[in-house]
């Protein structure tokens, strides 16, 4: 972890007074290209974001800086179930290819961002190593940009293999990858 930048774990209960921050962080963080998300897209993540604080297994990891703290970065994942919108696009094609018992008893990486201003400094790799470090044992599953990306080359470097290396889903224009990540 970085003595720059403190990683601290919120509850649910705390993640409101940081709404503002985790909203700051994802608009900046996917703003730029292959992202292009739009204010439209940071309203829909918020939206989702909130519903999943409500899931059985979620965890926020979040990454600080300055005093009186910012939120520059965080992570969060929750358990991967049957009826979540995302395992209900990824499970067929899973099980088509014969990755099905990668969906059992895991979970999702749903999100993980830095702050533009703060990228390149460590915080991406700090957040999703403690985030591996804390799910030790656990099979873990995440989507990311099919394009050669950062966050791919991360990916990769911490020993998440390719599942599905071209996945589209639904109403979603632009492709990705499914990665994943065994105990």
């Amino acid at each position: 972890m970085s003595a720059t930048y403190p990683l601290r774990w919120l509850t649910a209960d705390e993640i409101p007074a940081w709404r503002e921050h985790v909203a700051a962080t994802y608009r900046t963080a996917f703003a730029p290209p292959p992202y292009l998300r739009t204010e439209r897209n940071v309203q829909e993540f918020l939206v989702s974001f909130e519903t999943h604080q409500r899931e059985p297994g979620f965890q926020f990891l979040g990454a600080f800086a300055g005093t009186p703290p910012q939120l520059v970065g965080f992570a969060y994942v929750r358990r991967a179930l049957p009826g979540q919108w995302w395992y209900s696009a990824v499970a067929p094609p899973l099980r088509q290819a014969g990755l099905g018992f990668w969906l059992e008893d895991s979970y999702q990486l749903v999100e993980l961002a830095v702050h533009l201003g703060y990228q390149r400094r460590g915080i991406g790799s700090d957040l999703l190593d403690t985030l591996i470090a804390a799910l030790q044992g656990e099979r873990l599953l995440l989507s990311t940009s099919a394009s050669e990306t950062p966050a791919a080359r991360l990916y990769a470097a911490r020993g998440w293999q390719t599942l599905l290396p071209q996945f589209n889903f639904p109403g979603v224009s632009r492709p990705y990858r499914i990665l994943g990540r065994q105990p």
